[in-house]
């Protein structure tokens, strides 16, 4: 509560600065926030008030190149037609040295004719809270490691509308003027510069609110599809992913300067959260969306086409032995792989696969004119089962370990080719397989690929009882589709 004095003072020192920094040449940016009471033509400062007409004045005439005015107060949208607040850790802000555009800006809380609404769960105003929450990182819509204005004010304003949507004030609507010259837009924030960062992984979805020491940092509606990074101090945070109105899961994180902490699901429990309740102290209730389940239920597929070695047992020994040779002097094969699966739970997925495993010929040459060829082919259906783990900042990338257990057949013919006769015959046994595979997605949900292994689906058999394994050491490289 400072009176006008004192905020003309402020100007004033504030002035004598900017003109300092344009002495040496220096571009400044004027940035400037207030929180508390006013009415649709004021700001109320102690016993005072402080005429927004004045205030747009005062701030127009600051010599700054760029001015940036956030106004949290009630009816503060009426700046736009002629709330306590502490400070936070270093958002990274944009440097004056890369500004590219000129003017003014201002957002505020509420349209000239609305309330401004505060959160005792929250220890402050619905609209600061995201707004901070957005500057953090949470608004960077196109991952480009910084928040714009514009970015900043969407998010603000979607959130800020879906907080008070059903408060017994009524729902509150952010403003933004703008009055700017250059190219781009202006970057406000830049999270991916901050000392200390939490990542959010990209399957994860609910309402997570990040706390520390009691105090709420940060509250994200987190959706599906790409990891969110937030800037925050360093220290232990608390961070609750809400599953459904009673329930929700506690995790904790610990953020240390120079790193890139990522959320661990294996720190976390289940836990059930009481109901919370609204600025000025009057009756309602915080109004949390209903969120998700903890991971996306996605569901992947990918096609995967590699090599395997020749594989000899038995089996191909005993075709030797009665003068039988591989008719492909080639010494590895090709094979082919389906599989469609999806999260079932963090870290882990289900799902089927479907293929060639190998697919092999043989020729024998008699003393006579007759000559025979026999080959085969080996396919397999199975349910499949993968562990897998994210890793880099976008989550984009994933390391895993997975196994299948199914169904195998070997149809298999041979042909006298002189007479052209020819037998068929069907075996049908078991597949076991595990891999491990590294998987990278490139753009919007399409990615890559790559598996070795080892199957073994000991189908094909002859007369002598004797199998042979239409599979072996497999490796590919594949397509992942994500949807």
């Amino acid at each position: 509560s400072p009176s006008p004095l004192q905020l003309w003072d402020s100007f004033d020192a504030v002035q004598r600065e900017i003109r300092a920094d344009q002495e040496q040449g220096v571009e400044a940016v004027l940035f400037f926030y207030y929180s508390g009471h006013a009415r649709s033509t004021a700001l109320d400062l102690g016993a005072s008030e402080v005429e927004l007409s004045d205030l747009r004045a005062r701030i127009e005439a600051m010599p700054a190149s760029l001015r940036v005015v956030v106004l949290d107060a009630c009816q503060s949208g009426a700046i736009s037609r002629v709330k306590g607040a502490k400070a936070t850790a270093d958002f990274s802000t944009s440097s004056v040295a890369s500004l590219s555009m000129t003017g003014l800006a201002i957002m505020a809380s509420s349209t000239g004719t609305e309330l401004s609404q505060e959160s005792d769960a929250l220890e402050g105003s619905y609209f600061t809270h995201h707004l901070v929450s957005g500057l953090r990182g949470a608004a960077d819509k196109d991952g480009d490691g910084a928040v714009t204005l514009s970015e900043a004010y969407a998010y603000a304003y979607d959130s800020t509308l879906l907080a008070t949507a059903v408060s017994a004030v009524g729902k509150q609507h952010v403003t933004l003027e703008t009055d700017l010259r250059g190219k781009g837009d202006v970057a406000i924030t830049r999270p991916a510069e901050a000392d200390a960062k939490l990542v959010l992984p990209a399957d994860l979805v609910g309402a997570v609110t990040i706390s520390k020491r009691g105090s709420v940092m940060a509250e994200v509606n987190k959706v599906a599809g790409q990891a969110v990074s937030l800037a925050l101090p360093t220290g232990a945070y608390s961070v609750i992913v809400r599953k459904d109105a009673s329930s929700a899961r506690e995790c904790e994180a610990s953020l240390r300067s120079k790193e890139i902490t990522s959320l661990s699901w294996g720190t976390c429990r289940v836990v059930h959260i009481a109901a919370a309740v609204e600025k000025g102290g009057g009756p309602g209730a915080i109004y949390l969306p209903a969120a998700e389940p903890f991971f996306v239920p996605q569901w992947h597929v990918e096609l995967n086409l590699g090599l395997r070695g020749s594989s000899n047992d038995a089996y191909t020994d005993r075709l030797q032995t009665f003068g039988y040779e591989r008719d492909d002097a080639l010494l590895v094969h090709g094979h082919y792989n389906l599989k469609a699966y999806r999260s079932v739970a963090p870290y882990l997925q289900f799902g089927v696969s479907a293929g060639l495993l190998e697919s092999d010929s043989f020729r024998r040459h008699t003393d006579g004119a007759s000559t025979y060829d026999l080959n085969w082919s080996t396919y397999h259906a199975s349910a499949l089962g993968r562990l897998y783990q994210s890793l880099g900042d976008d989550e984009s990338m994933q390391v895993f370990a997975e196994g299948s257990l199914g169904l195998s057949w070997s149809s298999s013919r041979l042909l006298e080719e002189t007479m052209n006769r020819s037998d068929t015959q069907l075996d049908i046994g078991y597949a076991l397989s595990g891999s491990l595979g590294l998987s990278e997605e490139l753009y919007h949900g399409v990615g890559v690929v790559l598996t070795a292994g080892y199957s073994y689906a000991p189908t094909l058999d002859n007369e002598l009882q004797e199998s042979h394994n239409g599979a072996g050491l497999l490796y590919s490289l594949g397509l992942l589709g994500r949807f």
